[in-house]
């Protein structure tokens, strides 16, 4: 008799699980995901500084559209973030050429990242946090050269764009 009813009730559950999962699924394709665009260098960086204030788990960081006013303060939030016990990932090229001279990336976040592979785009960025937000960072180019002042930025907190994105850095950092 326990058996019997014991089957019925893992019956009982399996169906609400499914039904939840069905009713999750249906809004999620409905949902339209907040996209705010954000412009300038100093209002990107300070997004970019939130959100790694903001993570718990992971951060990927993608490609080498870095700042000389930016990569100290980066530094130091990442510093942070692995203090907290957060993975932070870096997948970007040894340094970038910008218009007052050449930037050593590598050198500044290397040791405060979990791991870097060096490989991606000079002229952009991307931020994953905790697969939950993204941040995609690029600028025009002048000469080959990042301008700073026309640096945008597409930030999108919505964990199906965000996790989305990290399966294609998980994809470049595996290969």
């Amino acid at each position: 008799m326990l058996e019997e009813r014991k089957a019925a009730f893992n019956a009982a559950v399996d169906e609400t699980a499914n039904d939840l999962s069905m009713l999750y699924d249906n809004q999620m394709e409905k949902e339209n995901p907040r996209v705010w665009l954000l412009r300038g260098s100093v209002n990107v960086t300070v997004k970019l500084l939130d959100m790694i204030g903001r993570s718990k788990k992971n951060i990927m960081l993608m490609g080498a559209l870095y700042f000389a006013d930016e990569i100290e303060q980066l530094k130091t939030q990442l510093q942070y973030a692995k203090k907290r016990g957060v993975t932070v990932r870096l997948i970007t090229q040894k340094s970038i050429r910008l218009k007052d001279g050449d930037l050593d990336i590598l050198g500044h976040l290397s040791p405060v990242v979990s791991g870097v592979k060096v490989y991606g785009p000079p002229y952009s960025k991307s931020a994953i946090v905790d697969d939950r937000e993204v941040l995609i960072i690029f600028s025009r180019l002048d000469d080959d050269v990042p301008d700073e002042d026309s640096v945008i930025a597409i930030w999108i907190p919505n964990t199906s764009v965000a996790s989305n994105w990290a399966s294609i850095f998980n994809a470049v950092w595996n290969v």
